[in-house]
C-alpha cells in the first residue's frame, strides 16, 4: 500500500520518464504578471463590478481598470490617456518587487498579486497608495515619464530572524 507522497513520485517519474506524456498549456488570454491599463472603469459596489468584470471580454479588461467606487482618487477616476507605455522587471523577490515604467501619460500600473494591506509601493522614492484593482489585484496610478516603483511587503509582525 503507497501512502500519497509515494503516489506522487510515481506520477513524477512516469511524467518525466516519458511514460505518460507531461501536458503544458497556455493561456495566451491570461494577463500579463504587470501591465499598464489606459482607462479605468470605476463601479458603485462590489457586486456591480463582479458583474460588469464576468460580462467584459479580455481585450476590456485588458484596456480598463476595474475598480470599486472610493479607492481611486477624484483625478484619477477621469481617463488617464497614455498611448505609449512599457513595464520592465527589475527584480522579484517573495516580499520585494522592482520595476521600471516608462508612460508618454498618466496610468494605472495593474499588477496580476492578490492584494493585500501589507504590501507598500513607493515611485521614485516617494510612498503612493495600493488600490485594489480588478477586485482582487493591485492597481498604482503612474504619471506620464520614467519611473522606479518598488512594491515591499511589510507584516504586521516582525519575523522571527536566528
Amino acid at each position: 500500500q503507497s501512502n500519497d507522497r509515494e503516489k506522487a513520485m510515481v506520477h513524477i517519474t512516469a511524467n518525466l520518464g516519458g511514460e505518460n506524456p507531461l501536458y503544458i498549456y497556455r493561456n495566451e488570454e491570461a494577463f500579463p504578471r504587470f501591465f499598464l491599463a489606459p482607462s479605468v472603469r470605476e463601479f458603485g459596489d462590489e457586486t456591480a463590478l463582479l458583474n460588469a468584470m464576468a460580462g467584459a471580454g479580455v481585450a476590456t479588461l485588458r484596456k480598463s481598470v476595474f475598480v470599486q467606487k472610493g479607492w481611486l482618487k477624484e483625478n484619477m477616476a477621469a481617463e488617464p490617456g497614455f498611448t505609449e507605455g512599457a513595464v520592465d522587471l527589475v527584480s522579484y523577490k517573495p516580499d520585494r518587487i522592482e520595476l521600471d515604467l516608462h508612460v508618454d501619460g498618466t496610468a494605472i500600473l495593474a499588477v496580476v498579486n492578490s492584494y493585500s494591506p501589507y504590501w507598500r509601493a513607493r515611485v521614485d522614492g516617494e510612498a503612493t497608495e495600493i488600490f485594489p484593482a480588478y477586485h482582487t489585484f493591485w492597481g498604482v496610478a503612474v504619471t506620464a515619464g520614467t519611473h522606479r516603483v518598488v512594491f515591499d511587503y511589510v507584516p504586521p509582525y516582525r519575523p522571527f530572524v536566528k
